[in-house]
C-alpha cells in the first residue's frame, strides 16, 4: 500500500494511520494474510463481502454439533449456533394436524386424519389375509364420531341384530325362522324329491297337514290320516287315474256300499276298446248277479242253504249241461239216488240207501188217456242195420251168493224184417 504524510501521522511519539488516511484506492488488490489481524470490530465485514461459493464443501452430513452464524435478535450481534438449535426452532413451528418434539418426534393430532388423506393402498397395500375371519380380529369403526377398535364379533352381532322379518339372528349367529314364515314359494321341490325313498309306511309314521280349524300346520300319524280319508272325500270326487290301482287293507273288510235305494253295484271295463259292463249286482233284487259273459269257477257253486234255490227257472232255462267222465248227479237231501256216467257204457241210476224198499223208476204222463200213457223208447240208430240185430233190451242183474254181480235175465228185441214199412218187424 502506498502511503504518505496524508495517510499517517505521528501522535505522542506513535505512528498511526489517520482516520481518513487510507483510501479505497490505496487498498486496491490483495492484502497478504500475514499483514492482517483479526477484525473484531462489529459491522466491519459486509454480508456481500463473504464468498460462500468459493468455500470448501463440508464433505459430510450435517450433524447437531455443526455451527452456523446468526444475528441474535436481529440487533447486529452475531452469535454462533449449533444446528440442533435450528432443528428445535423449526420443529416448534409445526402445528395443525401434527406437532413435533425438540428431537423431531411427530405426533398426529386426534381426529386429524381425514378420508381424503388416506391413499387407496391403505387397504390394498396390506398383506392379504388368507384365513377365515375370527371373532378376535379387529376392525376400525367410528363410534358416533370417535374412532374405536372393535372385535369382528361385535360388528357381526350388531349386523345380526338388524335382521328382521321372516327370520332373526341372535348374537353368535343362531338363526330362528319365524312361526308361519315359510311359504309355498320358498319351498324347493327337493324338500320331497331329495329325501331317501321309503318303500313302506307304518301306522305311527307321521305326515304334515294344514289344520284349517287351527289355521296352522299339524303332524298326524299315518293311521289317523288314513282313518280321516274314509269319510273325508266323496266317492264321486274320485277322478280317473292313469296307472294301475290296488285297493288293499292289512286287516278288516273292504266294503262297496251302494247306499241309494235299489241302486246297483256295477263292474265295468274296456274289452277290445269297447266300454263293457262285466258284472251287475242288482240292488233291487237283493244283489242278484248278472254276468255279461261266462263264469269260470275254481270251486263248487253252492246255494246259501240246502234245498232252497233252483238252477235256472221256468223262464230262464239253461241250454246244455256238460259233465265229465264218471260224473254223478245226486238227488235228495241225503243223496239217496245217484245218476252216474259210465264212460263208453252208459248211465247208472243207483239207490244208495239200504232203507229204500222197492226202489222205483217211474215215467209218469199227465196227458189225457186219449193220448195214451208213457212209453220207453229204445232206438238202435245203426248205419248198417241187419236182420237179427238186437234192437234193444232190458237186462236183470243181481248179486249171487258169493257177492258177485251177475245177469239173471234179459228181455230183448231182434229185427226180423228190414224191408217192410209197417211197425212190429221184430220179435221179443
Amino acid at each position: 500500500v502506498a502511503v504518505d504524510d496524508s495517510s499517517i501521522e505521528v501522535s505522542s511519539d506513535a505512528l498511526r494511520v489517520k482516520a481518513s488516511g487510507i483510501t479505497s484506492a490505496m487498498l486496491a488488490g490483495s492484502i497478504a494474510n500475514s499483514k492482517l489481524n483479526t477484525i473484531s470490530t462489529a459491522n466491519k465485514v459486509a454480508l456481500s463481502s463473504l464468498d460462500l461459493d468459493g468455500g470448501t464443501d463440508i464433505g459430510a452430513d450435517l450433524v447437531d454439533a455443526d455451527l452456523v452464524i446468526v444475528d441474535d435478535g436481529a440487533a447486529g450481534t452475531n452469535r454462533k449456533s449449533a444446528l440442533s438449535r435450528m432443528k428445535k426452532y423449526i420443529f416448534s413451528a409445526v402445528s395443525g394436524d401434527a406437532t413435533a418434539s425438540d428431537a423431531g418426534v411427530l405426533t398426529i393430532a386426534a381426529n386429524a386424519v381425514e378420508g381424503s388423506m388416506l391413499n387407496n393402498n391403505a387397504i390394498s397395500g396390506q398383506t392379504e389375509m388368507t384365513g377365515d375371519v375370527a371373532d378376535a380380529d379387529e376392525l376400525l369403526v367410528s363410534d358416533n364420531g370417535t374412532l374405536k377398535r372393535a372385535d369382528f364379533s361385535v360388528v357381526r352381532d350388531a349386523v345380526f341384530a338388524d335382521v328382521s322379518g321372516d327370520a332373526t339372528i341372535a348374537a353368535g349367529g343362531a338363526l330362528t325362522i319365524g312361526s308361519g314364515a315359510v311359504e309355498t314359494a320358498m319351498v324347493n321341490a327337493n324338500v320331497l324329491t331329495g329325501q331317501t325313498a321309503e318303500t313302506s309306511i307304518a301306522d305311527d309314521d307321521l305326515v304334515l297337514i294344514y289344520d284349517t280349524s287351527a289355521t296352522a300346520l299339524r303332524k298326524m300319524t299315518k293311521a289317523n290320516f288314513v282313518s280321516g280319508l274314509s269319510g273325508g272325500a266323496a266317492a264321486d270326487d274320485i277322478t280317473t287315474g292313469d296307472a294301475a290301482v290296488t285297493l288293499a287293507t292289512s286287516s278288516g273288510n273292504i266294503t262297496l256300499d251302494a247306499q241309494g235305494s235299489d241302486t246297483d253295484i256295477i263292474f265295468k271295463g274296456t274289452d277290445g276298446g269297447s266300454d263293457t259292463t262285466f258284472l251287475t249286482l242288482d240292488g233291487s233284487a237283493a244283489g242278484a248277479a248278472t254276468f255279461n259273459a261266462g263264469i269260470t269257477a275254481g270251486g263248487a257253486l253252492l246255494p246259501s242253504a240246502a234245498d232252497t234255490h233252483a238252477l235256472g227257472s221256468a223262464s230262464a232255462e239253461w241250454a246244455d249241461l256238460y259233465l265229465g267222465d264218471s260224473s254223478n248227479i245226486y238227488f235228495g237231501n241225503d243223496q239217496d239216488v245217484k245218476l252216474t256216467h259210465n264212460p263208453d257204457s252208459g248211465l247208472t241210476i243207483e239207490m244208495t240207501n239200504d232203507g229204500i224198499s222197492d226202489p222205483t223208476l217211474e215215467l209218469k204222463s199227465a196227458y189225457s188217456a186219449n193220448f195214451g200213457g208213457p212209453f220207453i223208447k229204445l232206438n238202435l240208430d245203426s248205419p248198417s242195420p241187419a236182420v237179427n240185430d238186437v234192437i234193444g233190451g232190458i237186462r236183470f242183474y243181481g248179486d249171487d251168493s258169493g257177492g258177485s254181480t251177475r245177469q239173471f235175465g234179459m228181455i230183448s228185441c231182434q229185427a226180423t224184417d228190414l224191408t217192410g214199412s209197417a211197425n212190429h218187424l221184430g220179435r221179443i
